[in-house]
């Protein structure tokens, strides 16, 4: 605690004065929303500039909304105690206020303010709603898709499936058999008609007889074991639809 007895009258002004510097250097730096724009105690030119010429365009279009900023505005930045610009500028602002709305301009300015945000509004709402439809038609075909995409994974591990999958592969090897049997039947008559033997063809093309043999062998099995309906490899029909597709 200071003892007020050892400051001196000098002192005491000081600091108010000091004080009074500070409380006028936050009042300037504050700051209000006039219009979508920042304005602070230091941005009084063109306001000052169309209170002082009563046919400035500044206040078109301005209503009760932009009237009550520009007074708090104008207030907070009096002076204390006020200068004359001061209470000389929140007069001409009030005027220019009653002017305004004697003339129905800040009634029309509301209204139509108020219609274009009723306008935005509406059209939001509709935007809204298209996404939200959109959004929804989005979903159901996803839900679709992972629909189909489950049963197609659920339909090739179907014994339908597998039957499909070995019935193709019986009559792929019995295509090989047939080739590699022509092969030997070929040479054999080559052999026939030359009185020479080619080893090497004939073993290949047998190779070729045997695997095809085999692999047709262990296609059949699993075709009868998934429930293949075909009653022997010969009676397959080449024109076999895929079940899954």
């Amino acid at each position: 605690m200071w003892n007020r007895e050892c400051i001196s009258p000098q002192k005491l002004g000081l600091l108010a004065a000091g004080f009074l510097f500070l409380m006028q250097l936050s009042t300037a730096a504050a700051s209000t929303l006039l219009r979508g724009e920042n304005r602070t105690c230091r941005d009084f030119a063109d306001l000052d500039y169309a209170l002082d010429h009563p046919g400035s365009l500044y206040f078109k279009g301005w209503r009760t909304e932009d009237f009550d900023a520009a007074q708090a505005w104008v207030e907070g930045c009096l002076s204390a105690p006020p200068t004359k610009g001061d209470l000389q500028r929140q007069s001409l602002l009030a005027q220019s206020r009653t002017a305004m709305e004697g003339r129905g301009e800040i009634r029309r300015n509301d209204e139509s303010a108020k219609q274009f945000h009723d306008e935005e509004v509406r059209e939001q709402q509709e935007n809204d709603a298209n996404l939200k439809v959109q959004e929804s038609a989005r979903r159901a075909d996803e839900a679709d898709r992972r629909a189909k995409q489950q049963a197609h994974e659920q339909c090739l591990r179907s014994d339908a499936y597998q039957s499909y999958v070995a019935g193709i592969r019986v009559l792929e090897a019995l295509d090989r058999e047939s080739q590699a049997q022509q092969a030997l039947d070929h040479e054999k008559r080559v052999e026939a008609a030359s009185g020479t033997t080619n080893l090497y063809t004939k073993r290949n093309a047998g190779e070729s007889l045997v695997a095809a043999q085999e692999d047709l062998a262990k296609s059949w099995s699993l075709y009868q074991r998934y429930g293949g309906s075909a009653k022997n490899p010969h009676a397959l029909s080449r024109s076999m639809g895929n079940p899954c597709n």
